[in-house]
């Protein structure tokens, strides 16, 4: 039910990415994220989408499984991802993958006019953008007729930015007022 319902906020959206970025921002909404640092029963093997709604816990697999359940409900072609999530590069001794090569679970939704990299677990949904801690890694796509090695696209800094204003109030004793704006730029 509680997927269902997410589908169904998000089919009223109009594009592809204000569908998609309803169903992330809802999901992150519902369900906590256990980062993978924490241990789920199973470890590399996500959890039932029944337990991850009676619970409303899930790490990066479980999230990606989610959101490609809604997506695939939905019509739209899905493949979940694994890649090294982080700032910095992994030196590879080969570019054949490997089990230590990655630490991190995506979608990859593949549209007519273009591929989404979509991070289900980020801090903000933004699908139309892909964030710094992803782009230009290996993915490894998976897919049950075919998994394929790819790379995940660039971006170049002065085409993609987060531009953020805030301010904070502080003249009431002990309370904080944080107001402010962020603009995420880029293609």
């Amino acid at each position: 039910a509680l997927y269902q319902e997410i589908a169904k906020v998000a089919q009223a959206q109009k594009t592809p990415t204000d569908k998609i970025n309803t169903i992330t921002s809802l999901l992150a909404e519902k369900i906590t994220y256990l980062s993978n640092m924490q241990t789920i029963k199973g470890a590399i093997i996500p959890q039932s989408l029944e337990m991850v709604a009676h619970t409303r816990l899930g790490d990066c697999k479980d999230f990606s499984m989610a959101t490609a359940t809604i997506l695939d409900s939905m019509g739209f072609t899905t493949k979940i991802a694994l890649v090294q999530r982080g700032e910095h590069e992994m030196p590879w001794p080969n570019d054949l993958p490997g089990p230590g090569h990655f630490n991190h679970a995506i979608l990859k939704v593949e549209l007519p006019e273009k591929d989404l990299w979509i991070d289900p677990t980020n801090f903000v949904s933004m699908a139309n953008h892909i964030f710094p801690d992803i782009a230009h890694k290996k993915a490894l796509v998976l897919d049950i007729k075919k998994s394929s090695y790819e790379t995940i696209p660039a971006i170049k800094a002065q085409d993609n930015r987060v531009v953020r204003n805030e301010v904070l109030d502080m003249r009431q004793a002990n309370k904080l007022d944080l107001k402010g704006t962020l603009h995420l730029l880029g293609n």
